[in-house]
């Protein structure tokens, strides 16, 4: 929702980001790995609460999560951002598809 308020500029930047190299695309890697982390420690105290189950293999779930995140922000960048919330709903749906799977 926040880069449609800025969508070719949002569009643009995040196609060069993706897809970055060098120093740039170290500090965006970064970004997701700290994401990823957060992500991991988010799904342990869900296993340890027993929100999901023991067996939920955590690095496997942080990569299906950035699967589909990548997935929907890539038909958003290619759209330029203009069908947000059903992108959003899309991708709130296939988040708890794999919840519920898990």
């Amino acid at each position: 929702r926040g880069y449609a308020a800025e969508p070719e500029v949002s569009s643009e930047f995040l196609e060069h980001a993706l897809w970055a190299r060098g120093d740039w695309g170290q500090k965006f890697e970064l970004q997701v790995a700290e994401l990823g982390k957060w992500l991991g420690t988010l799904f342990a105290k869900s296993i340890g609460k027993g929100d999901l189950p023991q067996t939920v293999d955590v690095g496997t779930t942080i990569t299906t999560f950035f699967a589909i995140y990548y997935f929907e922000l890539i038909i958003q960048i290619k759209q330029r951002f203009v069908e947000v919330e059903p992108g959003v709903a899309r991708l709130r749906k296939q988040i708890e598809n794999q919840f519920q799977g898990l």
